[in-house]
């Protein structure tokens, strides 16, 4: 699915989206046990690089 290139390419440029994008694969999904692995990863990426704006 070009979607899921586009968003992957979209979470690299914005970690803000990273959240929104969680929320929408459990909505579209439903898969919980997809989601748990990369919102741990998100989260360990966000510790070792700090937000800029």
């Amino acid at each position: 699915i070009i979607g899921v290139i586009i968003f992957s390419q979209l979470l690299f440029n914005n970690l803000h989206l990273l959240h929104f994008l969680s929320f929408f694969i459990e909505f579209k999904t439903g898969n919980l046990s997809l989601l748990i692995p990369f919102a741990r990863f998100s989260r360990r990426q966000m510790r070792m690089k700090p937000f800029h704006g």
